[in-house]
């Protein structure tokens, strides 16, 4: 969860020109939902959050774990979810 919200964070600073960021972190449910929302440019119109890509340093690992995104109005909405276990992760 710190490494993908360093990064969301990371790229609302450098690209987004957003005078606020809105973070929340829900666990319930057995899930895990961390969602960030920047009043920012937001990406270019018609690109996709992609593997790899320079706006997602977490690449492919944070898509299998449950990275999404999408415009708003104004900005951006990241939003991240993955289930809440008790065994260890296997990487």
């Amino acid at each position: 969860m710190i490494a993908v919200l360093t990064e969301v964070l990371s790229n609302v600073a450098r690209h987004a020109s957003a005078s606020s960021v809105e973070v929340v972190i829900v666990a319930e449910d057995n899930m895990l939902l961390v969602s960030v929302a920047d009043n920012g440019v937001g990406p270019p119109r018609g690109e996709v959050l992609a593997t790899g890509s320079e706006h997602c340093g977490t690449g492919a690992r944070a898509f299998r774990l449950g990275l999404d995104h999408g415009t708003q109005p104004l900005g951006t909405l990241v939003e991240w979810s993955v289930p809440i276990t008790r065994e260890p992760v296997r990487r």
